[in-house]
């Protein structure tokens, strides 16, 4: 039932979101005509980059479950790929749970271990996100971007603004952090129970809980290296991606809208940011909708014509869509004894606690 209810959320959302992009901000035909005349030299360059990042994510994984896996001669680079297929071809991301239930089939551990690693890739891609984010922002704001400098002007407070933005979830990480190692559980209990006055008792609980919860699965990270391996990981895993939109960029001439080179990295820089973190807002398999609407409006915002940003976050989620899709279904082919495992189990929900 919940699934249901979660698949038709983000089908709305993609309806929305692609009724607009189609209807309010383009013309078909100029669209048409700019996808024709794309270099598609770029795009198939582009792709290695892509790859690799894929490379870097099989990488991050296994430190993650180094705990787990100790001796496997297996590469997990073929799950990280059938996870993004399934979450290209099913809605609600069941790729995050049907590449956990394959990892943990084929190495024969724990499930709810491999899934409790997703969910910690999950959060350190959200934070570099908000890294590459604050940097292009910040390049933008101090390098006299012509394209920042529109910008900002339209927003109250300017460029300050900007730059605030760009620092707030470090400062508000920071402050976090610095609470919970000061405060005791108790004592947060007590203030949440203040702010939230409002509300049942019921609910105070379950937020309260959740939230230590939070706090202390985020701590717990901070106070180890594998904060500072998986972050750096996830750095290189975005820059890789973040390259890839840059060379795509060059296929659709995107840097005569810029007015330095400088210019034009920040942007996509900016543009890698918004658009994967657009990942949040629940919609169909594959992002789409959300990924092209945030992605064009973030281009066209910054100085490029309507045609050519709804053409260009259209080939990139199309790039990032098709290589593990097909890949994903070559994998199908050659490991079909565990995939139909991963099939049954999922659907029948058994979870391994192996220990």
């Amino acid at each position: 039932m919940l699934d249901k209810k979660m698949f038709f959320i983000g089908l709305f959302f993609t309806l929305i979101f692609t009724f607009v992009l189609f209807n309010f901000l383009i013309d078909l035909s100029e669209l048409i005509n700019v996808l024709s005349n794309v270099n598609i030299f770029y795009v198939l360059v582009s792709l290695g980059f892509y790859l690799l990042s894929l490379y870097f994510r099989s990488k991050r994984w296994v430190y993650l479950l180094k705990d787990q896996i100790t001796n496997s001669s297996r590469s997990v680079l073929p799950v990280v790929i059938f996870g993004y297929m399934a979450n290209n071809l099913i809605p609600v991301r069941i790729g995050e749970f049907l590449r956990s239930y394959y990892l943990a089939i084929r190495e024969n551990i724990s499930t709810s271990f491999v899934f409790g690693t997703i969910i910690i890739e999950r959060l350190m891609d959200v934070i570099a996100l908000i890294i590459f984010f604050s940097i292009g922002a910040l390049v933008g704001s101090f390098f006299n971007s012509s394209d920042f400098d529109d910008f900002s002007n339209t927003i109250p407070g300017g460029k300050i603004s900007i730059i605030f933005l760009s620092l707030f979830p470090f400062i508000f990480l920071a402050v976090i952090i610095i609470i919970y190692n000061k405060l005791s559980n108790d004592k947060i209990k007590h203030v949440l129970d203040k702010l939230l006055f409002f509300t049942s008792n019921k609910i105070k609980f379950s937020i309260s809980n959740k939230l230590i919860m939070l706090l202390e699965g985020v701590t717990t990270i901070l106070k180890r290296n594998t904060f500072i391996y998986t972050l750096l990981f996830s750095i290189i895993i975005w820059a890789c991606e973040a390259i890839m939109y840059y060379i795509i960029s060059l296929g659709l001439r995107l840097d005569t809208f810029f007015d330095s080179g400088l210019e034009h990295i920040s942007i996509i820089i900016v543009f890698t940011s918004v658009v994967n973190l657009a990942g949040i807002i629940p919609s169909t398999a594959g992002s789409w909708g959300p990924f092209d609407f945030f992605g064009s409006i973030t281009l066209i915002t910054l100085g490029v014509s309507n045609e050519v940003a709804v053409a260009y976050s259209l080939l990139v989620h199309l790039a990032l869509w098709l290589p593990p899709t097909l890949l994903g279904f070559v994998i199908i082919i050659l490991d079909q004894k565990t995939i139909k495992k991963v099939i049954q189990n999922f659907k029948s929900r058994k979870i391994n606690y192996v220990e």
